[in-house]
């Protein structure tokens, strides 16, 4: 049971980072009006297919558990994976890492995320 909960538990974060990374980041460029509109103040910034750098299990291939098609990122994670590296400790996880260096001002990822109802787990 502990391992099926954490094999959800990694499933749902690794749907939270796909889908916060999925959309455009947006940049702050003014204050925000208070209004409630959490985009506020920020402009939209298109990141390059490259800019997203795809971390897996060591020893499985990338088409075995990342797919970018119709404009949604998809990951896997089984709780037999190996982490990114025979040499790094951490665990099974795929993650998604965005290659750019922000050096000031304020930055908001913005995605939506599912969860198929079968992959519930206490977060």
């Amino acid at each position: 049971m502990a391992a099926s909960s954490l094999l959800c538990y990694l499933l749902l974060v690794c749907l939270l980072v796909v889908c916060s990374l999925s959309s455009p980041c947006t940049a702050a460029t003014g204050s925000a009006d208070g209004g409630g509109n959490l985009t506020a103040g920020f402009t939209r910034v298109n990141l390059r297919e490259s800019q997203f750098v795809v971390q897996k299990p060591w020893d499985v291939p990338l088409d075995q558990r990342y797919e970018f098609a119709g404009g949604v990122r998809r990951m896997w994670v089984f709780a037999t994976d190996k982490p990114g590296s025979p040499f790094h400790p951490g665990g099974a996880r795929t993650e998604i890492k965005i290659n750019k260096i922000y050096t000031s001002g304020v930055w908001q990822f913005e995605g939506d995320m599912y969860v198929p109802p079968a992959r519930r787990a206490p977060l």
